[in-house]
């Protein structure tokens, strides 16, 4: 316990929740969040545009059920569905526009470019996605179909979609599957890469530092996933500290090791055994993984602050400036994770309560639909922007710790 080291948690949750009282940082993540929510006005809306005209142009049969179980047209009510929830989501999501500038939390002037930037991302994030799921869903949905129009009960379905898989339209269509997977991860890993170096590299500007993340390229991107690949390896199989890296590899061996002897041998006791010894294998490596984690925790602010952009270098000061504040970054972790999870309850909460009402009058769906689009952007917002903010203070105090100088973000 001697070697335990402190981080100052006040500071910490201070620094974490000060876009609620610093102008600067709530225009800030005000940017980051008017976007989102814009994006995901326009996102929901075209996606439910395309569900109506799916299943009014793909599937005539739903629709004339639709239409019998409404005792009305389903294109009509659709149409005035779509276009009531549109316009309330637009509605609402321009009042929270203008209320933001009004009271002061979003400063053109300031980070209008920044919101720009953010907007534009957003709306090409949106674009990636319509891409993947037209390329997906039309030769799926006509394959389908085919095996549902050729099959004649459970069995003939199966072997009627075995074969139309194996068939050239079939693997077309895997093909399909597949590319549109890899475009939706695309755009994905952009989304991620905006909340995640893009926000940071912003959030370091407030303490005057310059990192070249606070632009977002393809280069960038490309630096991000493949840093972030390299935390997540390091984390299984830490190659960082030769001791640790003995630790986890003799883990790995010895549950390998007990799900084999579990699979050969017949005794279902002595299986049991096995079964037994692999769960507490599992749960220790379990515990090293977490604890990796922790050590390093900084080492993304570390990469982003290097000039030479060098993972390895990063990882090691991290590992090094975390040294005996594992315990520490824990429970901050938690406690923040506590507040954000209330906050996150009260902003979700009265979305919910609307969803629960709309399910017995569906005339409130449109609402709820437009409600739970802008609730949802502030919720990812506010959870990404404080914990990104709760992040900056832990490094900043290691920096501190390490005869470094600290970042004042302000």
């Amino acid at each position: 316990m001697a070697d335990l080291k402190w981080l100052n948690l006040d500071q910490t949750i201070r620094l974490a929740f000060s876009w609620n009282s610093d102008a600067d940082k709530k225009s800030i993540g005000s940017s980051f969040f008017l976007a989102h929510m814009i994006g995901g006005v326009i996102e929901s809306s075209l996606f439910m545009l395309g569900a109506m005209l799916a299943i009014t142009f793909f599937f005539p049969q739903l629709s004339t059920t639709l239409a019998k179980v409404s005792g009305t047209s389903w294109i009509a009510g659709g149409v005035l569905g779509l276009v009531a929830t549109i316009a309330l989501t637009v509605g609402l999501g321009a009042a929270t526009y203008f209320i933001f500038k009004r009271l002061g939390w979003f400063d053109e002037r300031k980070h209008g470019k920044l919101f720009g930037k953010v907007l534009n991302l957003r709306l090409l994030v949106v674009a990636i996605y319509v891409v993947a799921f037209i390329i997906v869903f039309i030769p799926s949905v006509q394959t389908i179909k085919t095996i549902l129009n050729s099959a004649t009960d459970a069995s003939g379905m199966l072997s009627q979609a075995a074969a139309l898989l194996l068939a050239p339209q079939g693997i077309a269509v895997i093909a399909a599957v597949l590319s549109g997977i890899v475009i939706f991860a695309v755009g994905w890993i952009l989304w991620a890469y905006v909340f995640g170096y893009f926000l940071m590299a912003n959030v370091l500007r407030l303490a005057g530092v310059k990192s070249r993340f606070v632009e977002v390229n393809l280069k960038n991107v490309i630096n991000y996933l493949k840093f972030t690949i390299v935390i997540a390896v390091t984390l299984l199989f830490n190659y960082v500290s030769k001791k640790m890296m003995k630790i986890q590899l003799g883990l790995i061996i010895l549950l390998i090791g007990s799900i084999v002897a579990g699979l050969a041998l017949s005794a279902s006791g002595a299986m049991i055994v096995a079964a037994i010894i692999a769960f507490i294998v599992f749960a220790m490596y379990s515990v090293t993984v977490a604890y990796n984690t922790y050590r390093f925790s900084v080492a993304a602010w570390a990469f982003m602050t290097r000039k030479d952009g060098a993972a390895t270098p990063a990882l090691k000061e991290s590992w090094e400036m975390t040294r005996g504040y594992v315990v520490s970054i824990a429970i901050i972790y938690f406690v923040i994770g506590i507040i954000v999870g209330l906050i996150s309850l009260l902003l979700t909460l009265p979305a919910g309560a609307l969803g629960l009402v709309s399910d017995s009058i569906p005339l409130l769906t449109p609402v709820w639909s437009a409600a739970d689009t802008v609730t949802s952007a502030l919720t990812f917002t506010v959870t990404m922007f404080t914990t990104t903010l709760m992040a900056a203070s832990i490094y900043s105090q290691l920096r501190e710790a390490s005869g470094r100088k600290k970042l004042i973000f302000k």
